[in-house]
Formats: structure tokens, sequence, C-alpha cells
């Protein structure tokens, strides 16, 4: 049984500072918080991020970034189905219904405010910051 996190990056793993001042796609702090909630929590990773879709470079250069963060890029276990005219809380809940024998507990991170029980909303202006993962591991602490 896994403690589960469905990831979003855009606004997550990034913020309006990296993407404008930088250049860069990701934002390194904002990973290296996201290792500290896995190193807390042994969770693993389901993408519900749009990235999901995108072409396989994104997801190369998500899986570089995370290495280059120490986190195992096999960290990712999965992804939320593209379902067709549907919300991502519905992709989400057909994940669950499908896998729910193998998950323990899990949450939600996005900045997009999802009507999923277990969700946590991140601030797209800062990326995910030490207070989310605080909250992020006394819900898998609980």
């Amino acid at each position: 049984m896994n403690n589960i996190i469905f990831l979003d990056v855009d606004g997550v793993l990034n913020n309006t500072h990296t993407i404008t001042n930088t250049g860069d796609i990701l934002d390194e702090l904002c990973i290296i918080r996201l290792r500290t909630i896995i190193d807390q929590t042994n969770a693993k990773i389901v993408m519900s991020s749009s990235w999901r879709a995108r072409s396989d470079c994104h997801m190369d250069l998500l899986c570089e970034k995370f290495t280059k963060c120490g986190i195992d890029p096999y960290i990712i276990i999965g992804k939320t189905p593209i379902l067709h005219k549907q919300t991502r809380n519905d992709e989400i809940r057909q994940y669950l219904d499908i896998n729910n024998k193998d998950i323990k507990n899990w949450i939600a991170i996005d900045d997009m405010k999802l009507d999923v029980e277990n969700s946590i909303l991140i601030d797209f202006k800062y990326g995910l910051v030490d207070d989310d993962v605080e909250k992020i591991i006394k819900h898998f602490n609980k």
C-alpha cells in the first residue's frame, strides 16, 4: 500500500518568478521541498499534470531535475488517465477507482482548485512553499 501524491507541475514545481525572471521551466527549490515530502512520507508520485500528455522532453526534463535534486525519477509510478471533456478531478477519481487497493493515503497537489477531498491548493505565484510541505506531511502522518 502506497502513499500517493497526485502531482501538478506548473504552479507547483515552478512559479511566476522562475518562469519570468530566470527562464527556467522548473524551480529547484520547489523540487527540493517535494523531496522533503517524499523523504518524510515515503510517498510515490502519480502525474496529474498536463505535462503527462506533452512531449517526452517535458517528462525527461522533470526526471533530470528530480535526479539533480536527489529524487529518484522512478518515484513516478503512473499518471492519471486523459479523459477528454472531463476534469482533472474526474481523472484523479478514475485513477483512485482503478488502483484503490494499492493506495494507503493520497493527496492532490495543484495550483488549480480541485473538487476532490484530499487536495492542497498551491499559489502559482510562489509554487510549493514550506507551509505547504508541512500541511502535506501532516496529512500523510495523521
